[in-house]
């Protein structure tokens, strides 16, 4: 528990106190204060555009089926013979569509590759026979086929295991790609099986029986028509797979809240079980119908209730919601959980005090109160609850307002260290916050000695002059 040692003196007799200037500075250092979180706001959202909506998600999503290519081909190569597989990291900073993109380019050269493969082995029996050198030739065909089967099949796991419990409703599709590409493997695999056996009886002077030209032929036709079948399946499911993304998104970002509450507080409270709720649901690096169905209602709530706080800094945070609920809704999981970081700092920042002291000593006491609770916070292990993190950032509000509205510069500069402690603990960086809530308790414990003016003893009334006496009335008679 932090302490604070101050000794309070009067200022002197005859030196009379300027109450009206106490009064503005504190009006002005209110403003000050909200100014400066604002500043802070703006700091941590630079980075995020904050009215995103439905249309401008959908059409940025079909534009990227037309320019992940472009991206992809920085990552993969583009020949079969040549292609090297990119790593897992790779994999979780690519958007779904992207992904989705790859996926298309891999098979497309895979069925390439195949076929290359087919037309090698039909040209070399053309003639019903084979040479040594011709075999040699042919294998290295199906090194490049099978090198390029290898890695669509490998997209195809990674796009399963990252989307396959969001993207629910293409998964016959997808489905029918891997199968087509196992029959293009296994009719490759036969084929070379073949060559394999023809080079053995060339080696032994071997005579080439017709039988084998002929399981030579038919393997390789096999194959032709298994790659013309992958082909089909591929731009059937990117076709599925648009539709569906893009009526995915829409459909996220149009759910009506089903509860709204104004108060600046539960605006906050709730847009913290939402950064929470979606920070816990992407953790494992993907998200299922359920989760996004779940977190499309409490964003809905939470952009309606922001909208509803009359707050100009909570309100801009509404459209921050919406544009992380269509990230989670397009599986773009790596923007969406930059969202969440950016809102759980700039929503306890934007909260509004609803108490000011504007008394020094008072307000000392708020801002050692807010360290203490910090403290609390930091020992009791584990992620605070978004009630506890909302009190303490309403706490956080009213120490920072109250030191701005202080009049003293020595305090009014720690208003910064009070928005720093909030930001590092709903960060979650403990370290940080424990550091700076020691430096805060160091500053304030040394304050010098306050002066407070003493109010002035009002001046005695005036005694008012006695009543003169009435004179007697003249008797009668």
């Amino acid at each position: 528990m932090l302490g604070c040692n101050l000794a309070v003196s009067t200022a002197p007799e005859g030196e009379p106190p300027n109450t009206q200037a106490t009064i503005d500075a504190a009006v002005a250092a209110t403003a000050a204060a909200q100014q400066a979180n604002q500043e802070a706001i703006e700091a941590a959202v630079q980075a995020t555009t904050m009215a995103q909506a439905a249309a401008t998600l959908a059409v940025e999503s079909s534009q990227a089926t037309a320019d992940a290519a472009t991206a992809a081909a920085q990552v993969a190569a583009t020949p079969a013979a040549e292609s090297t597989p990119v790593s897992t990291e790779a994999y979780v900073e690519m958007t779904e569509e992207e992904l989705a993109a790859l996926i298309d380019e891999a098979v497309t050269e895979a069925v390439a590759a195949s076929e290359e493969y087919s037309t090698a082995a039909t040209q070399a029996a053309a003639d019903d026979t084979v040479t040594q050198d011709e075999v040699q030739t042919v294998e290295v065909y199906f090194a490049n086929a099978d090198e390029a089967l290898a890695y669509a099949e490998e997209l195809l796991a990674v796009y399963n295991s990252m989307y396959g419990a969001l993207a629910v409703e293409t998964v016959d599709e997808l489905q029918q790609i891997e199968d087509d590409l196992a029959e293009i493997a296994a009719a490759t695999a036969e084929l070379n099986a073949v060559l394999t056996e023809i080079d053995s009886s060339l080696e032994q002077g071997l005579a080439l029986a017709d039988e084998t030209i002929a399981q030579l032929e038919t393997a390789a036709q096999t194959i032709n028509q298994q790659t013309q079948a992958a082909q089909q399946a591929a731009q059937t499911w990117q076709t599925a797979h648009q539709s569906e993304h893009d009526g995915r998104i829409a459909t996220a970002v149009a759910v009506p809240p089903t509860q709204i509450d104004g108060d600046p507080l539960a605006a906050l409270q709730s847009s913290l079980e939402f950064v929470q709720a979606g920070q816990h649901a992407t953790a494992d690096g993907q998200i299922s119908v359920d989760e996004l169905a779940a977190l499309a209602q409490l964003g809905a709530n939470t952009a309606a209730s922001l909208s509803q706080t009359g707050n100009p800094q909570m309100q801009e945070l509404s459209g921050l919601v919406t544009t992380v609920t269509g990230h989670l809704a397009a599986g773009n999981l790596p923007q969406a959980q930059a969202g969440l970081d950016q809102l759980g700092v700039a929503a306890p920042l934007a909260l509004p005090p609803n108490q000011i002291e504007q008394d020094p000593r008072a307000a000392i006491q708020t801002a050692l109160q807010f360290a203490a609770t910090g403290q609390q916070l930091l020992h009791q292990g584990g992620q605070p609850s978004p009630q506890q993190l909302a009190q303490f950032a309403q706490l956080a509000a009213n120490a920072s307002a109250g030191l701005n509205a202080s009049g003293m510069p020595q305090l009014q500069q720690l208003s910064g260290s009070i928005n720093n402690v909030t930001g590092q603990i709903a960060l979650g960086r403990t370290g940080q916050a424990q550091m700076q809530l020691d430096q805060l308790g160091a500053s304030l414990n040394g304050l010098p000695d306050i002066q407070v003016p003493q109010k002035p003893a009002l001046p005695e009334k005036p005694s008012l002059p006695d009543k003169p006496s009435l004179p007697k009335k003249p008797g009668r008679g």
